[in-house]
């Protein structure tokens, strides 16, 4: 898919900051996210820039930073959970 088919490149994650060595990213793997640059990591979106922000503000129940046109039903609250939980281990 090219990056002219994406709706939102500016707002599609791509790569974070994790606290192993895995690669894989996306919202089955948010234990990993690691916010230890006072309480934020950096991000790097489909357009290629990148951005320092708080776990917390790269999902809402109204957007999703991860998967943009692309969340499963019912996946928003699991997501929700797991940003917080990143936030709560390095504030």
């Amino acid at each position: 898919m090219s990056i002219a088919a994406w709706t939102s490149p500016a707002s599609l994650i791509l790569l974070a900051e994790g606290n192993d060595t895995s690669t894989r990213i996306g919202t089955q793997s948010l234990t990993r996210l690691w916010a230890g640059h006072m309480g934020r990591s950096n991000y790097l979106f489909a357009d290629g820039h990148v951005k320092l922000l708080k776990p917390s503000a790269t999902a809402s129940t109204s957007m999703n930073m991860w998967s943009i046109g692309y969340e499963e039903t019912g996946a928003a609250a699991t997501t929700l959970a797991g940003l917080a939980a990143a936030e709560a281990r390095h504030p």
